[in-house]
């Protein structure tokens, strides 16, 4: 993956370069994690809303914005479509 000016990731360049675009240019927020919840994708809009740069936020993990009950849920999810 490529890395914009801040060190953020860039969604590979097998997704069409205008399908990129709709994600790093939506004004809502939308990421991409590795099944145990690092982060590797993160929009600019959801980077401000949680108040971190984009570079900050691929240093953490989905479960840091995650309300503790939710956190039990996304393994949970994962472990099912790691079965899969």
């Amino acid at each position: 993956m490529k890395k914009n000016r801040q060190g953020a990731e860039k969604l590979p360049r097998s997704v069409p370069t205008d399908d990129r675009s709709v994600f790093e240019n939506a004004p809502i927020g939308f990421f991409r994690s590795t099944p145990r919840g690092k982060f590797i994708f993160v929009n600019p809009a959801l980077a401000e809303l949680l108040g971190y740069s984009e570079h900050a936020m691929l240093q953490r993990s989905v479960h840091r914005f995650l309300p503790e009950a939710d956190r039990e849920i996304f393994r949970g999810e994962v472990r099912h479509r790691e079965r899969r």
